[in-house]
């Protein structure tokens, strides 16, 4: 069986009208040594322990140490949560064209779809079958791509180099003290078990959910990048760069939504009563920034993977071409 065969995502490049789109190359890993089967069971892995992690987390924090809804404005929440939707759609995409053989080709399914109106499963294989079709779509699905691939990053370093120095934390062992941002503006007293504590003051096990809301992610999604796609240098880089700036400024909305909602602010960067506003605007400037510098390290990641696979790629092509 030739390698154009077991890859019928990226058939022979005389063959190709055009470079495959982004949906195809999120479905297939440049490294020779990642078939296509290994391929759609790593995302399956991932997207499963992602997602547990998620359902644990919330668990834990919000019933178990009944610390309500301040969980679901954190900023490794946000992020793990667009890695779960990323991992899961990509997942169901491999495995529909590499194991599904009703989902070879368009015209396959077009065909098995009209003979199977009332088929509730070729319903939601419709659903979630990967678009055929670029333009606004392939746009929509690059942006998200880089948003899933570039913020892991952001709160990484965010977390670890700005927000455990600044805040004070209660330290393991030692004596309580509170977050500023558990404060309320209005003057109410602290949110009581609010999410002041040391990320490493309560076991293991919350020591690894932080591990994991604040550095597994990264690790995802640099693993990703250079192993997991075969996605290019996201161009052009305003379209990516707006998004992302969106994507922050809604975040930033988010926050001040968790504020109506709970009472106080998740992180005192976003609190105008502590500094002002000034300081606040300053805050979310510095964080769009790093962002965008951010994706320009993502960026070159991407060019450093293209010139790694560059040979394996020509042994492919040439492997197909015989």
């Amino acid at each position: 069986m030739s390698v154009s065969e077991t890859n019928p995502l990226l058939p022979r490049a005389e063959d190709l009208p055009q470079e495959p789109s982004i949906f195809l190359r999120v479905c297939h890993s440049p490294w020779l040594f990642i078939s296509d089967r290994t391929l759609a069971i790593i995302r399956g892995l991932i997207a499963c322990y992602l997602t547990v992690i998620f359902a644990a987390d919330v668990d834990f924090e919000v019933v178990d140490a009944k610390r309500g809804k301040l969980f679901f404005f954190m900023m490794g929440t946000g992020s793990l949560f667009i890695q779960i939707v990323y991992y899961w759609i990509s997942f169901i995409w491999t495995y529909q064209y590499y194991w599904d053989p009703k989902n070879k080709g368009s015209d396959v399914q077009e065909d098995h779809y009209a003979s199977h109106p009332s088929n509730i499963w070729a319903g939601i294989r419709r659903l979630f079958r990967m678009p055929q079709t670029e333009g606004k779509n392939a746009v929509v699905f690059s942006i998200f791509y880089t948003a899933a691939v570039t913020i892991p990053f952001v709160v990484t370093i965010v977390f670890w180099l700005i927000m455990i120095p600044s805040e004070p934390f209660s330290q393991p062992d030692g004596p309580s003290s509170t977050r500023f941002h558990n404060s309320s503006a209005d003057g109410r007293p602290p949110v009581e078990g609010g999410i002041e504590d040391h990320p490493f003051s309560r076991g293991f096990f919350k020591a690894f959910m932080f591990i994991n809301l604040h550095a597994i992610n990264s690790l995802v999604a640099l693993v990703e990048i250079f192993f997991l796609n075969s996605v290019k240098k996201q161009s052009p880089s305003w379209i990516h760069i707006i998004g992302l700036i969106i994507l922050d400024l809604f975040y930033v909305a988010w926050c001040y939504i968790g504020r109506a909602i709970t009472g106080v602010y998740i992180y005192k960067f976003i609190d105008p009563s502590y500094k002002g506003t000034k300081p606040v605007v300053v805050s979310i400037i510095s964080v769009t920034s790093f962002t965008v510098t951010m994706f320009s390290i993502v960026s070159a990641l991407h060019g450093l993977r293209e010139i790694a696979t560059a040979r394996g790629q020509k042994k492919r092509q040439h492997n197909e071409a015989a």
